[in-house]
Formats: structure tokens, C-alpha cells, sequence
């Protein structure tokens, strides 16, 4: 009887196909970064991280609504098409400051805090007044007057200033709420000023700057009389010779003046009107 043969092959498991490592890691990645991106989207839209509560304190001049209208203004609206800009991490505490300085130009400094979830803080700090700053241009120009503070800054500009009971300084060179009108030396040497002419039964209306000679100013008096002077020299090295001058020289015909000039040191010029 032949003997029958065959060949066996052994069949062998064929691999599972498995995604590439890198492949794997790429979408956990992707996974884990739409989920963040979801819970940040929610975060960004809760409405309990939402500013709702202000609190303003600090103004003598300007009314607590107006401020609260212009914060609220401010954060209103949608930031980057995805979230209110009232939200608790969006508002910018700098970004506030600015505005409100740039809307009211009385403000001096705002303190913005914020206090988890809703509340904003909102501190004013309003500018001292000490008297009013007037731009005088070419002669057909009208004047430009603002309020002026304790460092020199014009703010809040006004109509006109006749009959004025706050001290006035005159210059040439016009300038826009919130930016600096005059030197503090000059309100320094205003007071000074004030205060030696007083001695004098004087007192002074007004300060208008040279045109030529910024040093120099004319300080219009009560009387109706001019005093011309040099601000930048100490306000002791004309008192005692104006004083000569008005006691030896002038005497009763003091309402008569028209200006001194005090200028020149000991050198005193003076004319009647």
C-alpha cells in the first residue's frame, strides 16, 4: 500500500492592526485640549464670574452714577466674540483707570481693585483746585480757560472767567484737559507773591507771562495796577524796594498807577495812568 504524504503548514495569528504611538498621543492631545478649551468657554460665560456689583467712593465734584455708567460702559460687550467683557478675569483694572481718566478729566487718580467673583472697587482721587488757566492767542482769538490744579494741570475747561473770585494765570500756549499748564514754581511764586504784597495792602487778580521773556511776569493787582517782575528770582529781592518806592516815592498817588517795574533790581521804573 502506498504511503500518502502532505505538507503542513502552521497557521500563524495574523497581528491586529494598532494606530502609531504618536497617533495616539496626538489625540489624547487634542482630547484633553477641547475639553480645557470647553471648561474655559464656561468659565468665560458664567454668570456668577460676571461684574455686577461697583462700588465707588472718593468724589466730592463728580456724582457716583455718572462713574458707575462709564465703568459699566466700559466692560460691556463681548471680548473676542466668545465672552462678555464683564467677566471677573477680562476686566482690567488699568484699562479702567484710563478710561475714566480720559472721561473725566477732574480725576486725578483711580484705584480699581477687583474682589472674587463680582465686585469691582472703583477709589477716586479728585484734583485740588487752585485757580484757572487762560490760553491767550492772536487778538481776534477767544480765550481758552480751564480749571487748574495744585501741580499745574488744566482740567475741565470753562466759558469764561469775568469776575472770577479764583486767581488767574495768562499764557500764550493752549492746552488740553489733563495736561500740564504751568510750572509748580509758578503757583509757588504766586503764593509767595500773595503773600509779601499783603504786607502792602495789596493783592493780586492775576499773573500773565511775558510773550518775550517767559521769566518775566505782570501781576495785575486790586488797585488796578500792574507789578512787572522776574518769577524766577526770589520774591525777598523786590518786596523791600517796592515798598520804598510806594512809601517815598509814590505815596498818595498810588491810585494813579499804571504799572512798576521791578525788574532791574534797584533799578525801579514806574508810570501814572
Amino acid at each position: 500500500m502506498p504511503l500518502g504524504s502532505r505538507i503542513v503548514y502552521p497557521v500563524r495569528p495574523r497581528p491586529r492592526k494598532q494606530f502609531p504611538r504618536a497617533a495616539r498621543w496626538l489625540l489624547s492631545a487634542f482630547a484633553l485640549l477641547a475639553l480645557a478649551a470647553a471648561g474655559f468657554w464656561y468659565a468665560l460665560n458664567l454668570q456668577q464670574l460676571a461684574i455686577d456689583r461697583i462700588e465707588v467712593t472718593g468724589m466730592t465734584m463728580l456724582p457716583v452714577p455718572e462713574i458707575e455708567r462709564v465703568t459699566r460702559d466700559a466692560i460691556a460687550g463681548v471680548a473676542w466674540r466668545i465672552a462678555p467683557r464683564s467677566n471677573f478675569f477680562l476686566v482690567s483694572s488699568e484699562a479702567l483707570e484710563r478710561e475714566l481718566r480720559r472721561r473725566f478729566s477732574i480725576i486725578e487718580r483711580a484705584d480699581i481693585s477687583k474682589r472674587f467673583p463680582d465686585r469691582l472697587i472703583v477709589r477716586i482721587e479728585e484734583r485740588k483746585l487752585w485757580g484757572i488757566y487762560c490760553a491767550r492767542g492772536a487778538s481776534d482769538a477767544p480765550e481758552r480757560c480751564s480749571y487748574l490744579d495744585t501741580r499745574g494741570v488744566a482740567y475741565e475747561e470753562l466759558a469764561h472767567v469775568e469776575g472770577s473770585l479764583l486767581p488767574v494765570i495768562y499764557g500764550s500756549r493752549p492746552v488740553l484737559p489733563g495736561e500740564p499748564a504751568v510750572e509748580p514754581t509758578v503757583l509757588d511764586f504766586y503764593r509767595q507773591a500773595g503773600g509779601a504784597l499783603s504786607g502792602l495792602q495789596a493783592s493780586i487778580l492775576s499773573l500773565t507771562f511775558s510773550t518775550s521773556t517767559p521769566e518775566d511776569v505782570r501781576l495785575r493787582l486790586a488797585e488796578g495796577w500792574e507789578l512787572w517782575v522776574t518769577h524766577t528770582r526770589p520774591v525777598g529781592e523786590w518786596q523791600s524796594v517796592l515798598a520804598t518806592v510806594l512809601g517815598e516815592d509814590i505815596g498818595e498817588k498810588r491810585s494813579r498807577l499804571a504799572y512798576i517795574d521791578l525788574r532791574f533790581g534797584n533799578k525801579v521804573f514806574y508810570k501814572y495812568r
